[in-house]
């Protein structure tokens, strides 16, 4: 990121490059300035290594929100000519499908909860950065899709792996979403501190951890191998507590 020392009351908001870097025929803009900027500061100058992340955080609260909301149309509404009487039956009959929702809802907010955290820290953004975004909200949105195969096939092994496996690699890709930011303090403060970095390498180990472990419990029990889920909470906890 670079800075102009101008005074607190200066504004400026340049739409065009006003800058470019001769590449044969080719003029390729090397900044634009944007915004006023804060007292002391001066004027922000944004290049295409570091772009401002409003739109892709946007985008992540838009696919999540998306994500949450489809969970429910998983659960359908008794028929309307049922029997008052047999009503709750039908309804706890559903349970399954209810748990579902809940646990598949709880890791989609975790999920995002993790990002949240994650663009507090994370000042600007890359080209790579965007596109490991947008490969992990891909698997974010499938997340309803695999829910809905292992809530209708819960006593089939394949079925719970395929839902563990997705919860798998969004996790994965967060983690790497917060060593590639980090990494050299790539797209940072430069003066972040150590242990908020470990920290977030740390949950995210948790996360795609106790994944392989419901995995590895699928193998014997599928039906409840979604059950080590519940673990992650006090995890996160526990790991968000520790001094590294």
């Amino acid at each position: 990121m670079c800075q102009f020392s101008l005074p607190p009351t200066a504004l400026l908001k340049l739409e065009t490059p006003v800058v470019g870097i001769d590449k044969g025929k080719q003029v390729i803009p090397a900044f634009r300035l944007v915004g006023q900027g804060e007292e002391g500061k001066g004027i922000i100058c944004r290049t295409e290594e570091n772009m401002a992340t409003k739109r892709i955080e946007s985008l992540i609260d838009g696919i999540y929100a998306i994500a949450m909301t489809i969970l429910i149309l998983n659960i359908k509404v008794p028929s309307e000519t049922i029997e008052s009487e047999t009503l709750i039956k039908s309804l706890i009959d559903q349970m399954d499908l209810f748990y579902d929702y809940f646990l598949a809802f709880f890791l989609l907010a975790l999920f995002w909860v993790g990002s949240h955290r994650q663009f507090h820290f994370i000042k600007k953004a890359d080209h790579n950065f965007l596109w490991i975004t947008i490969t992990q909200l891909m698997f974010v949105v499938l997340i309803p899709y695999t829910t809905l195969i292992s809530g209708r096939f819960r006593a089939l092994q394949p079925a719970a792996v395929m839902f563990e496996v997705n919860i798998l690699i969004v996790s994965v890709i967060m983690s790497f979403l917060w060593y590639y930011a980090t990494k050299n303090r790539r797209l940072v403060d430069k003066d972040l501190d150590e242990s908020i970095i470990i920290s977030g390498k740390r949950r995210g180990q948790v996360a795609s951890a106790v994944s392989v472990v419901a995995i590895s419990v699928s193998f014997i029990s599928p039906e409840n191998s979604t059950l080590v889920y519940l673990s992650l909470p006090l995890l996160m906890r526990y790991v968000s507590r520790v001094n590294w």
